[in-house]
This record gives structure tokens, sequence and C-alpha cells, in this order.
């Protein structure tokens, strides 16, 4: 009587572990879906079948891959025919954008204790020289030089000397150290 409940007990614990849901059955529903619905059942029990598995997945990723590439290529081909049409209207939107320049007329360098002790009425000695030119910065970089004029009661500045294309570019690229 004890042997035939054990047994009872057996059968109810294989038949509950049957109806469990099966992870190996969870990753092949999950490999379905990403092949795309395909109903092929995978069995990891030998090694042969696992190298078939990822080479199947490398495979689809590829052709992934691939579909990726041409839709990039096909829409930067349709924006290229876009942008080729209206060359006029990107070419005025550049012209109008807003630029910042700088007129530089000396640098000072000092400790934080030198700068903490300024009041009202000190005199900063800067690094250039009275007649000095001083520099024009477009957005941060250097484009010109040019001397200090008053024009209508307000400063200006009169360009003296414009830094050819080829330095500026050196300049901004990093090649040249000194800016």
């Amino acid at each position: 009587m004890v042997d035939e409940e054990v047994q009872e007990d057996q059968e109810s614990t294989e038949a509950e572990t049957e109806n469990v849901d099966n992870p190996e059955d969870d990753m092949d529903s999950l490999m379905n879906e990403m092949d795309g619905g395909s109903s092929t059942s995978t069995d990891f029990g030998g090694s042969g079948d696992l190298s078939s598995l990822i080479t199947e997945t490398v495979e689809s990723t590829d052709e992934n891959l691939d579909e990726m590439l041409e839709s990039a290529t096909d829409t930067s081909s349709t924006l290229d025919a876009v942008s080729n049409s209206e060359e006029g209207v990107d070419l005025n939107f550049l012209l109008k954008m807003p630029l910042t320049m700088t007129f530089e007329v000396g640098r000072a360098k000092m400790s934080i204790n030198d700068l903490l002790s300024l009041g009202q009425g000190s005199v900063l000695e800067l690094h250039r020289l009275v007649g000095e030119n001083l520099d024009m910065f477009v957005s941060g970089k250097l484009i010109a030089q040019g001397e200090v004029v008053v024009s209508n009661e307000k400063f200006g500045a009169r360009i003296t000397q414009i830094i050819p294309p080829e330095e500026r570019i050196k300049k901004m690229g990093g090649m040249d150290k000194t800016n």
C-alpha cells in the first residue's frame, strides 16, 4: 500500500513536470519569431545542431544587414535627388546662419589671488601694445586681424589682414597648434 502511494506521487509529479513550460520550448518559439515564424524545431542535443543553428542565425543576420544597407542606399539617393533639386534653398539657409564674431584687444594672465583682489578702478595690463592689430574670431576660430576704429561713437574694427583659407583649415584640423 505504501508502494502504491509512492508510485502515485511519482506519477503525479511527472504529470506536473510535463505540464510546466519547458525553457527550451520558449527558446524555440523565440527563435521561430526571430526567423520570421518558420516552424522548424531545434534540438540542442548535439554540437552539430548547435553549429547549424549558429550558421543559420549568422546567415539570416547577413540578409537583414544587406536589406538595411539597400534601404539606406535608397534613402540617401532620394535625399541626394531632393538636395540637388533644391540647392539654392540649402545655400540660402547656410548664408543666413548667425555666427558669433569676437574682436580680441588683448589677454592677461593672473593668479586667482590677484583676480580676487581686483576692484573698481583696477587697471589690467594686456599683452598687446597700443596700435597693435587685434584678432578677429568667428565661432572661436581666428580668421582675420584688424585695427580699432571709432564709427558713430562706437568701437569698430578695420580688417587689415585676412588669414588665408589654407592656414585656417590647418588650424581647424588641429594640424597647427599655434592658435
